[in-house]
């Protein structure tokens, strides 16, 4: 066997699965409706593992027999082609790695803590609920029912004193479905609230079932804060009834940002809040450059870091986003694979 040729064949494979990871989490960073979004996603699961197999058999097996002969000039053009986009495919799968190795915490991110806590030790059971792939909760080794909660503490330049040590609680991407039952929202609920936060900020994604709104009261909206409860909306509620979540959820007592700005106080100090639900609903909030007063907090609010950009350009001092679930995939050594967004991998 010709091990060269192999790890040459290897590699293509891995530049082909890096292009259709790269296009997927592109599509997925658009607003393209659920059903087109599917449809990309079964080409996708098909592609992944069958063109290798492919690959494998007219390259490697047959035809020039790479795996035993260096008969690469023997490649059709079509073949060619088709080669030399998987091995530029794989050059993006070593810059992203290497991207992920380079990276580095922020100099304003001054401490993260963490604590993990496993919700199904607490409760005494999984939580499962009725809701869809709930066998797959049944796996063993699942970590589905673990939360991480994380504490950052932030140095924002020009912070006015009296806002120092002021707490945040910010949540996102909650995706009740009913397959992950609500007794698990409430205890993550009872958890976060455990922190004492002065303002609760939420990044869209509630549902992925419109079943599961009646869940809301017994979960987020047992959070409470001195500050206020602001929130925007996300693709998944898009995709649902964008109108009624919004409506339970001021209803409730919640703000909403939506393409909106506000001024509000905390420890009497003006705060200016705005949020975006771009590309998928309203448009993002009417801010100029230049803030009017320098000193003033500007915190932008966005579903998808995609337009993490605008907030920069915006002068946004703090800029709180979902959609990414910090990587929906996660790799030993190689990182987040699957991000839905512009910038993903």
């Amino acid at each position: 066997m010709n091990y060269g040729n192999l790890f040459c064949l290897a590699c293509l494979v891995v530049g082909h699965t890096q292009l259709w990871i790269a296009l997927m989490n592109r599509l997925h960073a658009l607003p393209l409706g659920h059903q087109r979004l599917r449809r990309y996603r079964i080409l996708h699961d098909i592609a992944i593992p069958l063109v290798p197999l492919w690959m494998l058999w007219k390259l490697g097996l047959t035809g020039p027999e790479l795996l035993w002969y260096d008969h690469w000039s023997l490649l059709s053009t079509g073949w060619m082609i088709f080669c030399t986009i998987c091995a530029l495919g794989f050059l993006g799968f070593l810059f992203s790695v290497t991207r992920h190795y380079l990276e580095r915490l922020t100099p304003k991110l001054l401490t993260i803590d963490s604590v993990t806590h496993n919700i199904a030790t607490k409760l005494g059971r999984k939580p499962i609920g009725s809701g869809p792939y709930q066998s797959l909760a049944w796996l063993p080794r699942n970590e589905q029912f673990q939360v991480e909660l994380n504490i950052k503490q932030l140095l924002i330049p020009n912070l006015p004193a009296e806002l120092d040590q002021f707490s945040i609680l910010h949540i996102s991407d909650t995706h009740m479905c009913g397959t992950v039952a609500c007794e698990y929202f409430e205890e993550v609920c009872r958890l976060a609230q455990e922190l004492e936060p002065e303002v609760v900020l939420f990044t869209g994604d509630l549902l992925d079932d419109l079943q599961a709104l009646s869940w809301f009261d017994s979960t987020l909206n047992q959070l409470t804060a001195p500050a206020g409860r602001f929130f925007i909306l996300g693709n998944h509620d898009d995709e649902l009834n964008p109108e009624l979540i919004r409506t339970t959820m001021q209803n409730a007592g919640w703000i909403d940002l939506g393409g909106k700005s506000l001024m509000t106080y905390w420890r009497d100090k003006e705060v200016e809040l705005g949020g975006s639900e771009v590309p998928w609903m309203s448009h993002h909030p009417h801010w100029t450059k230049e803030k009017q007063k320098p000193e003033r907090l500007r915190i932008f609010l966005t579903h998808t870091p995609d337009y993490y950009q605008w907030g920069i350009d915006h002068q946004s001092d703090l800029i709180l986003a979902g959609h990414n679930h910090g990587g929906q995939i996660r790799i030993p050594l190689i990182g987040p694979v699957y991000s839905p967004a512009k910038t993903g991998t």
